[in-house]
């Protein structure tokens, strides 16, 4: 078998819009200082615009683009049930995480537990951040690479040491300023690609009425299955799960330094409440080329007629390569979108554990150093990174499992956080064994829900059967006993289809989205348990400004307030100027302060609240 190829015009469109890339991210990075904090939070001048798109970049991965689409292909539109929890964990974030981790003042969010608890349980979840950050970045390097070499031939690992030089180059150059403005470059790119594919396919399909027609005909077309099983892989309440997967989007370090890197609590805001709209209207548009797909397709699947794709994880590309042969340019539009995600996940995480390794695991254990030797470290940090997360994707290639083990290993460390950073931030009574214990709990109950899952699908107990799918609308030659033995492959009828033995126990028949609920609910019980068998936290010792404003009620009047705490939480809306810089009287912010000062106990010293006024002007 010949190897695949490409014309010269696609390869051209690709090469363009990494040039651009590129372009972009040197471009901004000339207009920075150089200065620790211009790498870090781009002087914390950046405007919305950049940073909602920069978010939304980051959280639209290759593996939703490759993957949506197939998932709805496969068992249908239920999966747009999932945008409800989608926008119900944006609006969690905005109005619970946000005001306590705005008022941080490091570029890494595990300081929230340094405030809340001590050094040391800030150092334990910092380095489970790393290992969990560090899978996420092989794959977003690795998924792209590993698409484009199906289609021109060149070996993944190759393409891999290509696209991490380029995301090194204006990483390295520019710090926040330049990733962010590299990764809206690169969301401008996939908005017109999803919105090109979208519309083409859709004529391609035959328009709206038929596409509706077809999928309807196959099944496909529900958004209000309410069966309450657990176990069924896609209804209405199953989505539901994928809360416990998109609110922590906000808790991460890279979703944070942005935040930090805005004017005001109120920017912040805005920009989680856009980059919703945006992430949830892309989402439904590529999720729905899935059904562009199955109507191209209906009544012959390319993968049971064994065409040129022998698994359905390839047939959004392969739909795309179809739909394309009178388009020259548009395949390599679609690989352009597929590398875009993957280099805006990858230098916007490179940026970010780069300066949590340093704030988190190296600084503590050093004597303080100039700005410029820490911005040198950054640097390093980068390049070292770099190196090992290319080379890994080396693994990758040759090591299928590793992709799964990945995503099982990522799902517990994300529980594991999930635990920590909630109980935190709502139980106020939680102490450190406490959370420790609960965020192991959560990492090891997740660990033996989804190792018992795949075991018992590997060795077929458990099963989700797709939608209907035949071969015998295709052009061709096919035998009876085939005909017949792909007619049974799919399942007619609405509703998800898993099967399960009875031998099977039941947590390991619960639906994917499932997964985290039983390690997050048992995390967060053994937080609570342990921290009274071991004596509850001193709330008078709590630091209200690291509890949620909705929960400080629990907080006795004589809690203790930590002055740094009233003036990080007011320090996003201060005017920078020359000399000193005059804190704004942003509502929010004076809100905040109010709220901070009316905790101070009565009885408190003159000197003290002095002090707490003091903080109403920061000096430069």
């Amino acid at each position: 078998m010949s190897s695949p190829s490409l014309p010269w015009i696609e390869y051209v469109v690709v090469a363009a819009s990494l040039i651009g890339t590129t372009g972009v991210g040197l471009y901004f990075s000339k207009s920075g200082k150089g200065s620790l904090e211009d790498y870090m939070f781009g002087g914390k001048r950046m405007t919305v615009l950049p940073i909602t798109l920069s978010i939304t970049a980051t959280m639209m991965s290759a593996n939703v683009l490759v993957g949506g689409g197939q998932e709805v292909y496969l068992h249908g539109s239920q999966t747009f049930a999932m945008m409800f929890p989608m926008a119900a964990g944006s609006l969690f974030g905005a109005y619970f995480y946000l005001p306590i981790l705005y008022a941080l003042d490091s570029v890494s969010p595990f300081e929230f537990f340094d405030r809340r608890y001590n050094s040391k349980v800030r150092k334990v979840i910092s380095a489970i951040n790393v290992f969990d950050t560090l899978q996420l970045i092989i794959m977003s390097i690795y998924v792209p690479a590993l698409t484009f070499s199906q289609a021109c031939g060149i070996s993944p690992f190759k393409i891999a040491c290509v696209l991490s030089v380029i995301c090194f180059i204006y990483t390295v150059s520019g710090g926040l300023k330049a990733v962010a403005w590299a990764d809206s470059f690169q969301m401008m790119i996939l908005i017109f690609c999803t919105i090109f594919f979208f519309t083409v396919g859709l004529i391609k399909a035959g328009g709206v009425s038929e596409v509706w027609r077809l999928n309807d005909e196959g099944y496909r077309m529900e958004l209000f299955n309410f069966d309450p099983s657990p176990f069924q892989r896609t209804t209405f309440w199953t989505c539901s799960g994928i809360f416990f997967m998109w609110a922590p989007y906000f808790l991460s370090a890279s979703q944070h330094q942005r935040f930090k890197s805005l004017p005001s609590h109120d920017h912040a805001k805005k920009v989680i409440l856009l980059s919703m709209i945006l992430m949830i209207s892309l989402t439904v548009l590529q999720y729905s080329i899935g059904l562009l797909a199955y109507a191209y397709f209906a009544g012959c699947d390319p993968v049971l007629a064994k065409k040129e794709i022998h698994s359905h994880s390839t047939i959004i590309p392969y739909f795309v390569s179809q739909i394309a042969v009178n388009h020259p340019g548009m395949t390599g539009l679609f690989h352009a979108d597929i590398i875009a995600a993957g280099l805006s996940t990858t230098t916007s995480l490179w940026n970010t554990l780069s300066c949590t390794i340093y704030e988190d695991l190296i600084r503590p254990f050093m004597k303080p150093v100039s700005e410029k030797k820490a911005y040198r470290i950054i640097i390093g940090l980068v390049v070292i990174l770099a190196v090992v997360t290319t080379s890994l994707t080396k693994g990758v290639e040759y090591l299928g499992t590793v992709v799964e083990a990945t995503v099982i290993l990522r799902t517990t460390t994300q529980a594991a956080i999930f635990v920590l950073f909630n109980a935190g931030m709502f139980l106020p009574w939680v102490n450190s064994k406490g959370i420790i214990s609960g965020g192991l709990t959560a990492a090891s109950v997740s660990l033996v829900v989804l190792i018992g899952n795949v075991s018992a699908r590997r060795s077929g107990l458990s099963k989700d059967l797709p939608k209907f799918l035949t071969t015998e609308k295709c052009e061709g030659n096919f035998t009876t006993a085939l005909s017949n033995a792909t007619l049974t492959l799919g399942v007619e009828g609405y509703g998800s289809h898993s099967i399960a033995d009875d031998s099977v126990f039941w947590l390991f028949k619960l639906s994917f989205w499932y997964y985290q609920v039983p390690g997050i609910t048992a995390g967060i019980l053994m937080a609570v348990i342990v921290s009274y068998l071991t004596g509850p936290q001193n709330l008078e010792t709590v630091d209200p400004a690291m509890i949620v404003p909705q929960m400080r009620w629990l907080l006795p009047s004589g809690a203790k307030t930590t002055l740094n705490g009233a003036k990080n939480a007011r320090n996003g809306t201060k005017n920078t100027r020359k000399g000193t810089k005059n804190v704004s009287n942003d509502e929010d912010a004076d809100d905040t302060y109010q709220e901070l000062y009316a905790l101070v106990p009565q009885e408190a010293p003159e000197a003290d609240v002095t002090e707490l006024e003091s903080n109403r002007t920061v000096r430069s």
